[in-house]
């Protein structure tokens, strides 16, 4: 559930502290898959643009990384997933607010922000998965077990010896058949 809400210090952490700060509601780990990225990618590019020169000196706003900014993304690491990043609107930015708050509804409605950039995304994963982590043989195990058309003999030589993903997705279902 995506939801702009105030930062709170939270238990045994150690960090800066984000006082008059709010989290955007979209947030990525080391770990995230290509949704997660691609929607916190969106908002901050749909904020950024919103962000505002403060009002104050930096040293006053406690956390603040960006002396002129009221809209960034904070990285902090984390003992199990390595790192975190989430996307921080200052309290003073009413107009960012709003609309973290309308792009954390929209996700809510239907889970993705910008259908190309997942799917950009989804199909770098695919190649990553197809080309590096399936050898030959057990891409030619995956189209016997699974159902599949190919175009061409052609396309099935490339997409089991060469590791072609082109030549596979179009063999595939969706790409999410290999990464899910």
């Amino acid at each position: 559930m995506h939801t702009v809400k105030e930062w709170s210090h939270p238990q045994n952490y150690m960090g800066a502290t984000w006082e008059g700060w709010y989290s955007a509601g979209f947030g990525q780990s080391r770990d995230s898959d290509a949704l997660e990225a691609s929607n916190f990618q969106t908002a901050y590019d749909a904020l950024k643009p919103l962000a505002n020169q403060l009002s104050v000196e930096t040293h006053d706003i406690p956390g603040a990384l960006d002396d002129e900014c009221s809209v960034q993304i904070v990285r902090e690491s984390h003992w199990a997933v390595g790192w975190v990043e989430w996307i921080a609107i200052h309290s003073s930015n009413t107009v960012a607010l709003e609309k973290a708050r309308e792009l954390c509804k929209r996700a809510n409605d239907y889970p993705i922000l910008d259908e190309d950039d997942f799917s950009r995304r989804e199909d770098e994963d695919c190649e990553q998965v197809w080309s590096k982590c399936f050898d030959p043989s057990e891409r030619v195990h995956y189209f016997r077990t699974h159902s599949y058309t190919a175009n061409s003999f052609v396309d099935l030589l490339q997409a089991i010896r060469a590791g072609s993903w082109y030549h596979a997705a179009n063999m595939l279902h969706c790409p999410s058949d290999i990464l899910y």
